[in-house]
């Protein structure tokens, strides 16, 4: 994403170095906004930890890391976190309600061979043109 020479993009592993050097040199100017941080925050080490976090909540689909980059420079970070799926992406939660709606006489069907969420609505909205198509109604289950 772009806007008038601002671009927006995943955070990365090697961008330690230069947060690091953002965040020190903005420290005073934010520290209203910012939590209490641990002296190490403002270390290497400290920002290697941060970001390797953040990229590993990235890849678990739990939170979205961009840095903000103007003129090839690092100028500011963003991220969408605590990113929190349906229940039945819970695997515990996911048996618990489905035990429990067997007992009121519901039944839960899961997936088996799609990904949940888009990808298996979408086959779900293809199965159900292929049928329309063919001149069949669809059923409820």
């Amino acid at each position: 994403m772009t806007a008038e020479g601002l671009r927006i993009r995943p955070l990365v592993a090697d961008d330690a170095t230069e947060l690091l050097e953002l965040r020190r040199r903005n420290v005073t100017f934010l520290e209203p906004w910012e939590p209490l941080r641990d002296e190490l925050f403002y270390t290497l080490p400290g920002q290697e930890v941060a970001v390797g976090a953040a990229v590993r909540e990235r890849e678990e689909g739990r939170a979205y890391p961009f840095v903000v980059v103007h003129a090839g420079a690092i100028v500011g970070a963003v991220n969408l976190n605590g990113v929190v799926r349906g229940v039945f992406q819970n695997a515990f939660l996911s048996r618990a309600l489905a035990a429990k709606l067997a007992r009121r006489g519901w039944g839960v069907l899961t997936h088996r061979k799609l990904p949940p969420n888009d990808g298996g609505l979408s086959a779900g909205q293809a199965a159900i043109a292929a049928a329309v198509s063919e001149g069949r109604r669809s059923a409820c289950v």
